[in-house]
């Protein structure tokens, strides 16, 4: 296809795709990788780091999930908007085909 093109239903599935990993991301208990450092070194650098570490992963997937939910319901209303477009320009063109036809 040369030039610019839309699938509209593409745009629908990558949406649908998009919510629903933002949604997996934001359940992965990455934190739960380094809850044993804390009471296995306790007192430890590497405790308080494991500690710091798990906040900073809980906190950023949550973010990423969140981010890519909000990007698939996006897309899934640029759809909708090409949807309506599209139906609208087929009604003008319909509209404007009746009225060229009745002027012949």
């Amino acid at each position: 296809m040369d030039g610019y093109g839309v699938i509209i239903e593409e745009i629908r599935s990558c949406g649908r795709d998009a919510v629903t990993a933002g949604e997996d991301t934001g359940r992965v208990d990455l934190p739960a990788a380094v809850s044993g450092v804390e009471p296995a070194l306790p007192g430890s650098a590497s405790a308080g780091s494991a500690s710091t570490l798990s906040m900073v992963w809980k906190t950023r997937l949550r973010t990423l999930g969140d981010d890519v939910v909000r990007l698939g319901t996006d897309l899934g209303g640029t759809a909708e908007e090409y949807a309506h477009n599209e139906a609208t320009a087929r009604a003008n063109l319909e509209t404007a085909d009746r009225r060229h036809r009745r002027h012949e």
